[in-house]
């Protein structure tokens, strides 16, 4: 049902309805026993998945350096149409791998080379930061009094046009980031109450984007921007995914924005340009729903910032399936936009598979199709895996979709619910003091005494209608002596729905302060009788009850 978002991890591993398996461990072992996956997660605990299981395993997220795997386990993955990555908590990607065998298509990769510096690589870079601009602006929506940011940052999509190589692209990319990071700067960044005082001030806020330490966005020194790293690499794993997938490769960049550098996938984060406000919309509705503490971050002895594995896990599960979907037409498109500019017959292009969005699959059901086709959006997509909320006062993640509303888990809203009884007790009792000091009590005239004056005619009329049928009354002693001793074990709330009284006023019947009318009195000696039968039932056997002042033998 819910669970506490901070380190160690609290839930078990398991693979999450969207297919991702998040593994931490400092050792982790994975080996094929028995057709199944079977992971070895230290101290004696193991997880097993099946081939057959559901939901399917699709993205196998591996978050940390030690451990190892024997050579069955890619081929088990991919037998099975899955992918893996590979990355630490700092949001360094260290290696992934493509679920199913992809393509080898040599001119296509030699046209991607080629592209770069070129009119096609221009308009694919075009088209790209065209997605990111709108996109970054459209996660601005999420923050109120931003409407003026929203319209300059997409001004500068008309500026892309006009620009004539990657240089270009890049100068204007960055002016509307810069607006955009500069909107989102002082965006707090809330934590439990009782974390509070142990957070830096620094990190109450989403601060800028380059760090303090680098001078670039890497090595986050904030806790916001280490989440934005770290869900930027997992979309980024998932880009590299999808460009081998379609038979490209993930390290040469067709636009020149990103230049060859060694150990980067500068092809990927060309794409990653794509959908990067998906992402930015992600983080930034997180940020302003959940409170966080400060145990899901770890400050390094140079001052950056890392998340802790159980918030990694929330983001990866999170992200990862919405930008698999996400980026699978843009990937295909890509492809389909380079082979074009090949040149030659027809006849001699390359085929390329649209596995990733099922394109062709979909359009096989045009003919047999009832109503429109369906687009998919991806803005909805991210909308629809966003983090679950989190308890704002003690941090509880609230993983329960029937939950999904909630601000407070149970032990808080107790605490809240109590805490303002007692506040609007405290202000009743003032402004009731108030009221009579100024000679307006509300208990007395107006309203009031209309009521109490109904309430006495209407009792007296039962009463005298009583006396007229019941005869002789009986003595008041019958009851202090028969009646009265056997209500102290009944409930005043009983009392109150057998005779109608008020509780106060049966209250002091019980305690003998009072003696109630004649006519009440048989429904209080039934109130006796069935609290001895009830005694008597839960009478601890081998235990004599006393009877007329003898003692039990």
């Amino acid at each position: 049902m819910r669970r506490e978002g901070t380190a160690p991890i609290v839930r078990p591993p398991a693979v999450s309805p969207s297919g991702t398996l998040f593994l931490y461990s400092p050792n982790l072992g994975l080996r094929v026993r028995y057709g199944s996956l079977l992971v070895d997660l230290g101290r004696g605990r193991t997880l097993s998945v099946d081939r057959t299981a559901e939901p399917r395993l699709r993205r196998l997220v591996l978050c940390g350096l030690g451990g190892w795997w024997t050579f069955e386990v890619p081929a088990w993955l991919r037998g099975i149409g899955a992918s893996w990555l590979q990355l630490d908590l700092t949001g360094r990607i260290l290696g992934s791998g493509p679920g199913d065998i992809s393509p080898d298509l040599p001119a296509l990769r030699r046209q991607q080379a080629l592209s770069g510096g070129s009119e096609v690589g221009r308009a694919i870079g075009v088209e790209l930061l065209t997605r990111k601009i709108r996109g970054q602006a459209a996660a601005l929506s999420a923050l109120s009094g931003t409407e003026e940011v929203q319209v300059l940052v997409s001004d500068h999509v008309a500026l892309l046009a006009d620009c004539s190589d990657a240089e270009d692209l890049r100068a204007v990319e960055s002016r509307a980031a810069g607006l955009f990071w500069q909107a989102v700067a002082d965006v707090p960044m809330q934590f439990i109450r009782s974390d509070q005082a142990k957070v830096p001030t620094s990190w109450r806020t989403v601060g800028r984007r380059s760090s303090v330490i680098s001078g670039t966005p890497r090595s986050a020194t904030t806790p916001a921007q280490a989440a934005w790293n770290f869900t930027y690499a997992c979309a980024a794993g998932e880009v590299g995914i999808a460009l081998r997938s379609v038979g490209l490769d993930a390290g040469i960049s067709p636009t020149g924005l990103h230049a060859d550098t060694p150990s980067r996938s500068s092809a990927a984060y060309d794409v990653l340009e794509a959908i990067r406000g998906d992402v930015d919309r992600l983080i930034l509705t997180m940020i302003q729903g959940r409170r966080f503490r400060r145990r899901d971050f770890v400050s390094q002895s140079d001052g950056r910032v890392r998340l802790t594995a159980p918030l990694a896990r929330e983001l990866a599960e999170a992200v990862l399936p919405a930008a698999r979907q996400s980026v699978a037409p843009i990937a295909e498109q890509l492809a389909r936009t380079l082979a074009a500019s090949l040149g030659g017959p027809r006849s001699q292009m390359p085929k390329l598979p649209t596995n990733l969005s099922g394109e062709a699959r979909s359009k096989g059901r045009d003919g047999v199709r009832k109503g429109p086709r369906k687009v998919p959006d991806p803005s909805r997509r991210f909308s629809r895996t966003l983090l679950p909320p989190a308890c704002r006062r003690c941090g509880i993640v609230f993983e329960d979709a029937a939950d999904r509303g909630r601000q407070l888990c149970d032990e808080c809203l107790h605490a809240h619910k109590s805490r303002a009884l007692s506040v609007a007790s405290s202000r009743a009792a003032t402004r009731l003091a108030d009221l009579r000091a100024a000679g307006m009590d509300p208990a007395h005239g107006g309203e009031a005494a209309m009521k109490r004056a109904a309430s006495l005619a209407r009792r007296k009329l039962e009463a005298e209608a009583f006396e007229r049928s019941a005869g002789e009354p009986p003595p008041k002693e019958r009851f202090i002596r028969d009646i009265l001793p056997g209500l102290r074990d009944v409930p005043v709330r009983r009392i109150a729905a057998a005779t109608g009284l008020t509780r106060a006023y049966c209250s002091m019947i019980r305690r003998g302060n009072a003696i109630p009318h004649r006519r009440h009195w048989d429904r209080l000696q039934g109130l006796v009788g069935s609290a001895s039968e009830l005694g008597r039932l839960y009478e601890p056997r081998g235990v004599r009850r006393q009877v007329g002042g003898e003692h039990p033998e």
